[in-house]
């Protein structure tokens, strides 16, 4: 196998399973306890005035913050609300926005490839 591609012949290093060429959003989805307790955490982070400081206090929920985010197409009819400075989708309308099984519900969005 070529990892590069050259004139002849495409490399693995330009295979795409799904393009993804078209605008996202990314969207915190509180599927669980630890999720809203992530958020929780974040909102409180939020309200740190010093920038420094509250960078820090990100650096340390980050990788726990992030395993709760999905991007979604930005033409979506559905956008959930902006809370914080982010698109949230709380566990109290869970159902409208995601499903466990396929994840979040895009509406009014035509297939993308």
């Amino acid at each position: 196998m070529k990892y590069d591609s050259t004139d002849e012949t495409t490399g693995i290093a330009d295979f795409k399973l799904i393009e993804e060429d078209y605008p996202r959003l990314d969207v915190f989805v509180e599927l669980n306890e630890e999720a809203k307790e992530i958020w929780k955490n974040y909102l409180g982070i939020k309200e740190i005035k010093n920038l420094l400081e509250r960078r820090r206090e990100f650096d340390k929920i980050k990788a726990d913050f992030y395993k709760y985010i999905v991007s979604i197409p930005l033409k979506t009819d559905n956008l959930p609300p902006e809370v914080a400075g982010f698109r949230y989708v709380g566990n109290n309308v869970l159902r409208e926005y995601y499903d466990e099984n396929t994840g979040f519900i895009c509406k009014g969005v035509v297939a993308l490839w």
